[in-house]
């Protein structure tokens, strides 16, 4: 897999739009990397030098104190000024760097639906949630819309981290509080397996594991 995610990240290979599929050669609907990077994010981000993403010159960023001031207000002009600012439009913005009083540690074990989740909390909040893993094995997921892998900074209120498992180049962080999340393991087997079988986080196989 990481040896695959390299080369979809210097644009030697084409895949399909689900990152499933991968080859030399650009079929129809297939796309480098830079393509999909641009086809999701546009010019509101960037890469930087080691591979994350970065606010582009035409991004914004958010502040959390006004996030949480809007969800815990009953004043309804906040919600409104976010949306007039286009907080709300499902971009799931990165923070502006204020120093965060807490940062939140999402942890599960792998396949347990912690993407799924990362989505859900982004749609609540409106902010991109970060990730500890490695782009080799985080290069599906951001070049399908989550622009916090491997990022862990201030940027990110959540952060997401499989720990206590360990995987190479993972960054560290400190966090105040952990929410975690737990499936049923007979599930997460058969999961991880279709993952390690396609390299995807949403393929379904075409043959049943169980048998």
């Amino acid at each position: 897999m990481p040896a695959i995610a390299s080369l979809i990240r210097e644009d030697w290979v084409y895949c399909d739009d689900e990152a499933w599929h991968v080859s030399c050669v650009k079929h129809p609907g297939y796309m480098s990397f830079s393509e999909k990077f641009r086809k999701h994010f546009g010019t509101d981000y960037a890469i930087d030098k080691i591979g994350a993403c970065i606010t582009g010159p035409t991004g914004k960023s958010v502040n959390m104190e006004n996030v949480l001031s809007m969800l815990k207000s009953k004043d309804a002009s906040l919600y409104d000024k976010m949306v007039k600012d286009d907080h709300l439009d499902g971009k799931f913005r990165f923070l502006d760097m204020t120093p965060l009083k807490t940062k939140v540690a999402f942890l599960s074990y792998p396949r347990s639906g912690n993407s799924l989740m990362r989505r859900v909390l982004e749609q609540s909040f409106g902010v991109a949630t970060g990730s500890s893993g490695s782009l080799h094995t985080g290069t599906y997921l951001q070049i399908n819309g989550m622009k916090g892998q491997h990022i862990v900074d201030d940027r990110c209120w959540i952060v997401k981290s499989h720990h206590p498992t360990r995987t190479p180049k993972v960054l560290q962080f400190n966090s105040d509080k952990v929410h975690c999340v737990v499936r049923n393991p007979l599930d997460v087997i058969v999961s991880f397996a279709t993952l390690t079988q396609t390299m995807s986080h949403s393929a379904v196989l075409e043959f049943d594991i169980s048998k």
